[in-house]
């Protein structure tokens, strides 16, 4: 039978919920992330914009029509 310290699993659980809300938080690195995420953004729009046909080239599937 597999034991499981359910007090670790809580304290890991906790500790990885902090760390994620501080590495998002504008302590560390949300000007960074949004400012990445906005160019992503306009670079997928610009993309989309000259090529609107080559969007659906890289989806694993295509819709049926």
């Amino acid at each position: 039978m597999v034991h499981v310290n359910y007090l670790a699993v809580l304290v890991a659980t906790v500790v990885v919920f902090v760390l994620g809300w501080l590495w998002y938080s504008p302590l560390l690195f949300f000007k960074p992330w949004m400012r990445a995420r906005a160019s992503a953004k306009t670079r997928h729009r610009v993309h989309t914009v000259l090529h609107p046909r080559l969007r659906h080239r890289h989806l694993p599937f295509r819709p049926r029509r």
